[in-house]
C-alpha cells in the first residue's frame, strides 16, 4: 500500500479559525508520478496532434533534402550513435552512484540498483541504512563494445554495395506522415522485433548446452549484468538482432522518420534492459 500522509481540512470557521480535520491521502509511490507524467505529456499530445502533425511535415521536408538523412547508411549510423550515447550514459550513471568522489552526492541513485537491493535485502536492511563498505562494486565494463559496433557496421556497408537499401530510398519520396502514424509504426515495429526475437532467443537456450555456449553464451558471462553487456555478443546473435529489425520494419512498411526514431528507441530500450537498475 501507498504510504499516507496526512491534509488539514479547514474548520467549520472557514481557513481562518476553528480547529480543522486531519484526514490521510495516499502518497504517490515514485512510479505512480512517473506513469501520471506519460499520461499528461500522453493527453496534451493527443490535445494538439495538428500541431504535432504541422511540425512533422516540417521535419520531414527539411530531412528529406539532406544528404546525410539520404545516405543509405544513416540508420546505422543512428543505430550506432544511440547505441554509444546510452552506453556511455549509465557508464556516467554507475560511476555517479558508486564513486567516493563526490561526498555522497549521488549516493540516493544506489537505490535504483538491483545489486545493491538484494545485497541490503539479504541484512533485512534497506539501501539508504547500509554502509558504503557493505554494497557491491559494479563489475568490470565490457572493454569489447568498439569491436561489436565494427562487427554490427561492417556487413551493412556489404549490403549498401549490393543495392539492399534500395527500398528505403523509394520511401523518401513519400509524403509525411501524420504524428500517429510514426507512433504507431514505432510500437509496433518494438512489439514485432521482441516477437521475432523470441524464437532466436529461446531456441539459443532451450536446444542443447552446446549451441548455447557457442551461440549466446558470451552474453552471459558476467555473472552481473551492466549496461555494455548489452552489445556482449556473438556474430550470430548480432545478425540474429539486425535480421528481427529489418523484419519488423520491413514488415510494416515503416517511413524513414519512424525508422530513425525507432533505431533511437529501441536502442534505449535493450541498453536499459541490461543496466540492471529498476529505474520507475
Amino acid at each position: 500500500a501507498a504510504p499516507l500522509r496526512s491534509v488539514a481540512l479547514p474548520g467549520p470557521g472557514g481557513l481562518g479559525g476553528g480547529e480543522g480535520t486531519a484526514i490521510a491521502l495516499p502518497r504517490l509511490s515514485e512510479r505512480a508520478a512517473w506513469r501520471l507524467g506519460v499520461l499528461a505529456v500522453a493527453g496534451l499530445a493527443v490535445a494538439n496532434l495538428g500541431a504535432l502533425d504541422a511540425g512533422v511535415a516540417s521535419l520531414w521536408e527539411f530531412l528529406r533534402t539532406k544528404a546525410w538523412f539520404r545516405a543509405d547508411m544513416w540508420e546505422p549510423y543512428v543505430a550506432v550513435g544511440s547505441f554509444f550515447t546510452w552506453l556511455h550514459g549509465w557508464l556516467l550513471v554507475d560511476y555517479l552512484a558508486t564513486s567516493g568522489k563526490f561526498g555522497g552526492r549521488f549516493s540516493g541513485l544506489r537505490k535504483y540498483r538491483l545489486q545493491d537491493q538484494w545485497a541490503a535485502a539479504k541484512k533485512g536492511k534497506t539501501v539508504a541504512e547500509m554502509k558504503p563498505d557493505e554494497l557491491p562494486k559494479p563489475n568490470r565494463w565490457y572493454a569489447g563494445w568498439p569491436w561489436e559496433l565494427v562487427v554490427y557496421l561492417a556487413p551493412l556497408f556489404v549490403l549498401a554495395h549490393f543495392n539492399a537499401f534500395a527500398p528505403r530510398r523509394a520511401a523518401l519520396e513519400w509524403a509525411a506522415p501524420s504524428f500517429l502514424t510514426v507512433c504507431g509504426q514505432i510500437g509496433a515495429g518494438l512489439f514485432l522485433y521482441d516477437f521475432f526475437f523470441w524464437f532466436g532467443h529461446v531456441a539459443m537456450h532451450k536446444i542443447s548446452p552446446r549451441i548455447f555456449k557457442w551461440s549466446h553464451g558470451k552474453h552471459h558471462e558476467n555473472n552481473e549484468s551492466r549496461a555494455s553487456d548489452t552489445v556482449r555478443l556473438t556474430v550470430l546473435e548480432e545478425v540474429v538482432d539486425v535480421l528481427c529489425s529489418i523484419a519488423a520494419l520491413r514488415l510494416l512498411q515503416a517511413h524513414p522518420i519512424s525508422r530513425t526514431f525507432y533505431n533511437i528507441i529501441i536502442t534505449f530500450l535493450l541498453v536499459e534492459l541490461h543496466c540492471v537498475s529498476n529505474i520507475p
